[in-house]
């Protein structure tokens, strides 16, 4: 056999099998050696700059804090690619007469190679500035409760400072006329004067913000004072070696008090000392004396208004 037959016997015989395994090789080939192409949705954080910064205006509208984006690449890309590996997207805004933003993908550094991005969800979001403003306004305390029974408030509650700066959208702004503070508990305070730091509330209109973020309120606290009678507070004589054989009419007195009313509630004609001095030799047998009652330590923060009678008689006994 010569050259040319075996030629013609490799490449004819067994043709169609031969075309066949052929195209299974290349099927074979191409299956592994070309990557395949899919598309996949995923989301990524939004930051808004203004570009550049700028204190005269303010974006009001809502801007997505998130996107969504339909991309396109190798299937083996796609399927390890995270947020992360895209975003955060940096959006700068440097037209504030714009009120329509297009997402583009040009705003994206970080695509990797191979993948591209067919759209975006939202595909764009509307725009709306204000300008920026500042004005004081007066801090209010929030109190929550009351004071106990027996307290009062000696003056009127302080507030450092008085006025706050606050600063945001002037549609806002010339809404707010007041800055409350977090809730200010009174029941557990004590009488005192009391320097308090507290909190300020949140904002309740959006585009509104403050640098200030405490307050000190001086409260003064004080008994609620009162005034009280109390009856038939025994008499008795001090200082005489004779006191067994002197008499005292009338033997008691009554008393008005005035001072704290919780001080006042607990007292009892026993728990005061009222007395008389006689001094020896001042009455004779027989005789009586009219002695001025005086009193003994008196609870904090009381004080006498009255003692009837003022004076009591003192004699000495007559079987003596």
């Amino acid at each position: 056999m010569n050259i040319k037959d075996v030629i013609t016997k490799f490449f004819f015989e067994n043709f169609s099998y031969k075309v066949v395994a052929g195209i299974c090789a290349l099927v074979f080939f191409y299956s592994f050696q070309t990557e395949k192409i899919g598309t996949r949705t995923i989301s990524c954080d939004v930051i808004t700059i203004m570009d550049p910064p700028t204190d005269k205006y303010i974006l009001t509208s809502h801007f997505p804090s998130q996107v969504a984006m339909k991309v396109e690449g190798p299937i083996s890309v796609l399927k390890v690619l995270k947020s992360q590996d895209i975003g955060p997207i940096i959006i700068p805004i440097s037209d504030f007469n714009s009120r329509i933003y297009k997402f583009d993908e040009k705003i994206i550094q970080s695509l990797p190679k191979g993948v591209r991005i067919l759209k975006f969800y939202p595909d764009s979001v509307p725009m709306q500035f204000e300008r920026r403003i500042e004005k004081f306004v007066p801090v209010i305390p929030s109190i929550e409760d009351g004071l106990p029974p027996g307290r009062v408030l000696a003056s009127a509650i302080k507030i450092l400072p008085e006025k706050i700066k606050i600063k945001g959208a002037e549609s806002s702004i010339k809404k707010v006329d007041k800055w409350e503070t977090q809730p200010v508990y009174l029941a557990s305070l004590m009488p005192g004067i009391h320097e308090i730091k507290v909190g300020l509330s949140s904002p309740k209109l959006s585009h509104v913000t403050t640098e200030d973020e405490t307050v000190t309120i001086r409260i003064e606290i004080d008994y609620k004072m009162t005034t009280k009678w109390f009856k038939n507070i025994p008499v008795v004589i001090e200082k005489n070696e004779m006191v067994k054989n002197l008499a005292i009419r009338p033997q008691s007195v009554s008393v008005l008090l005035s001072g704290p009313e919780e001080i006042l509630k607990g007292l009892t004609p026993e728990s005061l000392y009222f007395f008389v001095e006689v001094s020896h030799g001042e009455i004779s047998a027989g005789g009586t004396i009219s002695a001025e009652v005086k009193h003994g330590p008196l609870p904090e923060k009381t004080t006498i208004i009255k003692i009837y009678p003022p004076k009591v008689t003192v004699s000495i006994r007559k079987n003596q």
